[in-house]
Formats: C-alpha cells, structure tokens, sequence
C-alpha cells in the first residue's frame, strides 16, 4: 500500500492512517514519505517529526529505523527527549515525545522549517496529545504547505477525521502474526489454580459495594456459558472471584505454567502501577521456581526507570533462559521487544482524575479498555505468532470494559494546560479549549483558573458566567466569560513541569531560603 498511503499524504494536508499492531505504521510510512521525496530530488526540503508518548517509544522506533537505513541513530533518523537527544544536521525523521514539540512551539510557534509532523498513537487521547491537535489545527490554517498525518493502531478515524473537516482516511489491513488469545477462564483451566471462599481474591461483602465490577454474573449463568468446554473448579472460581483484585498467585502459576509448557520466547506481563510491579516481582521470588536463574530473568519496565534501566528489558537472554518484563501500559504501544512471544494481561490500568470535592489530582484503578487490551494482545504478534492471556472473564471483557478510555482532558485537573495556553499566547483559555476534539465543560475551566488565581499565577477579570444546566450533565456550565492575563509568578511557574502547587513553593522556598522570620 505505499503507493497509495504516499499518494494520500502528498495529496492532502491531513490524512487519518489505521491499521493493526505491527503493520508497520511507526516505522515504515515515515520513511515511505522520506524516500519519496529523495527520489524526486527534494531531500533537502524533508523535516519530519514523529511524536511518540512516551521516551522508550521515541528511542526504540528511532533506533530501529536507523538500523534499517543502515546508519548510526543520530545520521538520517534522530531522537530529541527530555534531558537527552541525539540529532545531527543531517537528520531529517525526528522521533520526539509530544512534550518535547509543545516545548518546541513556545520558541518557533509556525514550526518554520518542518514538512510533515505525524502525531502517532492518537488513541491514547492524553493531555499534551489532545493539546497539540488544538494547536495544530489552527497552525495548519496558517501553513498550507505543512503535512498532517494521525496515526494508530486502534483508532476511531471517523473522530478525527471529522474534526479535521473530513479528512482522508487509509487503513492498512492485516497484521503481521496472529495472536491465539485466551482469558482467565482458561488460565484457571490450564493451570488448575481453585479460588476458595476464604481467599484473599474472593470477592468480599465489604468490597462489594466499592467496586461494582467484581461480578455480576450467576453462578447458573456461569455454567450456561461455560459448562460445556471447563471443568467445574472453574465455574465455582469465576463464580466467588473479585476480579477487579489483582491475582498475583495465579500469574505466578501462569508464569511457570508458559515456562515448563512452551517454547522459548519472552512473556509480557501488564500490571497498572510501580507498585504492583514490585509486588509481583517480590511474589515471584517466594517461588522456588524462580530462585533458579538459569530457568528465568526478570526485568520491571516503568516509566521513573532511568533510559539505560529501561532499554536493559531490550537483552536477548542465553538459550534456556526464559525472559519475563513487568511492565506498566508504558509497553503498550510502540515499543518492539523482539522475543516478546507471550502476554499476560492483568486488564487494570491507572487513570490521573480529578478529585472535585479535595481540589485535588488522584490516581485511580480502572479496568482497561477494549482499544488498550487489543494494543497489548498486539505485543505477542510483533515478530512471531504468538499467545496472549488476559486476567479477566469473557463476561467481564464484553460487559465491564468500554471501548475507548475517557480523554484524559475530561478527567484532570487543567491548570497546567492553562498555563501553556497562556504562555503560548493562544486566546483566552475558556475559548481556546472549547476547540477540543472533546472538550472540557466550563465548570472545569473555571476551577482551574479559580484555583490559578489564588497562587497568584493569573489575574482574571470574571464577566457573567451562565450556570444554566446543560443537556447531558446538569452542573456543567453552558458559557464562561472571563479574560485571564498570566502574572510573573505564572510564566515561571508555566515553565516547571510540575503541578502548579509544587512549583510555587519551589519558586518560594528558594526565594526564602536562608531567610529567618
């Protein structure tokens, strides 16, 4: 398909792109528009960035495009994170995290000299993400001559391309190795591990009201769907567990079960958080079948790991070692573990949302959603055929999962975006953010400058605000006016890549120190 996928970038300025996990999207079609334009004599004319949300994602893709052009990173193909880069003037593919391109814009807002941006992993609709293509749009408006390209594995195209006016769309079919997939029914089958009522991991009448997750299903209806293919350990175990709990003894067991009962070939392990990492870790090594390191290696993956620590999980292990990395969703997309041949999938994920009541950002537990389940299914596929095994019922997955996660701008605390979009000189944030593929409600823009406003890091001057109930939720205010100017104290604190909170009283306890009262 790289004719027509060349032929569609080349011939609009925004073009949606879809297709399965490991078709090639973040690697290939970067470098198809690349060499089209050398072929035609225009190489120097190319400067593509590519924008990746994480650091791992930015250096592996930059370091496997590079290996195929057969130069050293840096030459043809580079990479730009935080603290680190590696870049030359020859480089015309730029790999970059999209903080790294919002930091960019501050100092070259119409982005002057680059051809193309491709925004990859647009699924995962974060903050800084949904952020840029505000931006974007109205900088397109400005540059005609600027190329667009979104890209993802599980992309609902139809949302962008109609936000961008109906855009083209090209999706790439196929995928490069199936995945067999199975979920916990069939983890308790194959493993023969019983869930008693005593267990930690049964569901509790003290837990039940907590989280309406943890079954909603009958033990009758549970032999009705499952009676005919599982034994009746297995009904009786999905009919007490609580799976919104993490079963640590059961992947342990799964764990060893890949190892005795399958090929070579690394296991992928999801889990939510750091913390559940080191839980798992420390769970495996209570089992004597761990203590053996000729059998198994394990390396954790998360995001507060240094780069070395992090590209550590990339080592090929000798022959008979089995490889096993604990990641956190920081391995869900982007990132090629070549011997990567199994996952397993705890199905949690941790969401940053907004606390009304405290004033205050919390971290929350959820389920994941079918697009983040289907991402990491994908990372079993990438260089071999390969099995995926996820830590929930067929009843919880078509049930209790949604089908995308809610957009990070609906769920947060936005005082840090308003700040940039201060500091940026993009308009009035009240007006500014209603630009959103999905926008926040007013209430939450006016919170957050409430808030702003108290640390001093914004004057505002508050005009009429209507509180008339709107159709879908009723406390969301219809229309905020209010003209906001960023202080002295706010453009610093617009600078520090940490809650506005922290940084004043970083900002102020340096200006104090020292100083007795």
């Amino acid at each position: 398909m790289s004719d027509e996928i060349v032929n569609t970038i080349a011939n609009n300025q925004i073009t949606v792109i879809s297709g399965d996990t490991g078709c090639g999207k973040t690697t290939q079609v970067p470098q198809l528009v690349l060499d089209d334009y050398i072929q035609n004599n225009r190489g120097a004319e190319a400067n593509i960035i590519v924008t990746q949300p994480r650091r791992i994602s930015a250096i592996g893709v930059a370091e496997r495009i590079a290996s195929e052009r057969c130069e050293k990173v840096g030459e043809t193909a580079g990479y730009s994170i935080r603290l680190e880069n590696k870049r030359s003037r020859r480089t015309r593919l730029l790999l970059c995290t999209t903080g790294i391109l919002l930091r960019r814009l501050q100092c070259d807002p119409d982005l002057a000299t680059v051809s193309h941006i491709f925004v990859d992993e647009v699924h995962e609709r974060d903050l800084d993400t949904d952020f840029l293509l505000i931006i974007l749009k109205d900088l397109l408006a400005r540059r005609k001559s600027l190329k667009l390209v979104l890209m993802s594995a599980t992309l609902n195209a139809n949302t962008f391309s109609e936000y961008f006016n109906g855009c083209p769309t090209a999706s790439i079919p196929g995928r490069a190795h199936p995945v067999q997939e199975f979920r916990l029914e069939d983890v308790l089958q194959a493993t023969g591990h019983e869930i008693t009522r005593d267990s930690d991991y049964a569901i509790k009448a003290k837990n039940a009201k907590k989280d309406q997750t943890t079954h909603t299903c009958s033990k009758t209806e549970l032999k009705k769907l499952y009676q005919q293919k599982y034994d009746s350990h297995v009904i009786e175990s999905l009919s007490i567990v609580d799976e919104s709990l993490i079963n640590y003894e059961l992947i342990v067991k799964l764990i060893e079960y890949i190892t005795d009962n399958n090929d070579e070939g690394a296991i992928l392990c999801f889990m939510p958080g750091f913390q559940e990492i080191t839980k798992l870790i420390d769970e495996c090594n209570k089992s004597s079948f761990f203590m053996d390191s000729s059998k198994v290696i394990v390396y954790p993956l998360h995001s507060s790991l240094s780069t070395a620590e992090q590209t550590a999980i990339f080592t090929v292990p000798p022959k008979g070692v089995r490889k096993v990395v604990v990641a956190t969703n920081i391995a869900e997309t982007s990132i090629t573990i070549e011997d990567v041949v199994f996952v397993v999938d705890a199905g949690r994920v941790k969401e940053n949302r907004q606390d009304e009541v405290a004033q205050m950002q919390t971290l929350v537990e959820c389920w994941v959603s079918h697009a983040s389940a289907k991402q990491r299914r994908g990372r079993a596929g990438r260089v071999r055929p390969g099995i995926s095994y996820h830590m929930y019922s067929t009843h919880t997955h078509d049930n209790e999962l949604k089908e995308y996660q809610l957009p990070e701008m609906l769920r947060v605390g936005l005082e840090d975006l308003v700040l940039q979009v201060l500091l940026l000189d993009l308009g009035e944030p009240s007006v500014f953010l209603t630009k959103a593929v999905n926008p926040p409600s007013a209430l939450a823009i006016k919170n957050s400058l409430k808030l702003l406003e108290g640390l001093g890091a914004v004057d505002c001057e508050w005009g009429e605000i209507d509180m008339r109930p709107g159709p879908a939720e009723p406390t969301t205010c219809e229309t905020l006016q209010v003209g906001s100017n960023l202080t002295a104290l706010g453009f610093h604190l617009a600078t520090l890549p940490v809650d506005p909170r922290v940084g004043k009283m970083m900002i102020y306890g340096k200006s104090f120190h020292g100083q007795k009262y």
